[in-house]
């Protein structure tokens, strides 16, 4: 008898399946320059907050 061979033989199992969801993701990803623009934002607004404490406290 030869084994029959189930679909799910053929499946890549190193490879989640793709579904709506994760191509929704995959292209509401930002890219790495804005990515970048947000962190330096972030370390100014940051940088800003502690001087502000700094002198408060002083």
């Amino acid at each position: 008898m030869a084994a029959k061979s189930s679909p799910s033989d053929s499946v890549n199992r190193s490879e989640p399946p793709k579904d709506a969801s994760m191509t929704e993701i995959e292209e509401n990803t930002p890219d790495a320059e804005e990515v970048l623009s947000v962190i330096d934002s972030l370390k100014k607004q940051v940088t800003a907050d502690r001087s502000v404490s700094v002198k408060v406290k002083a």
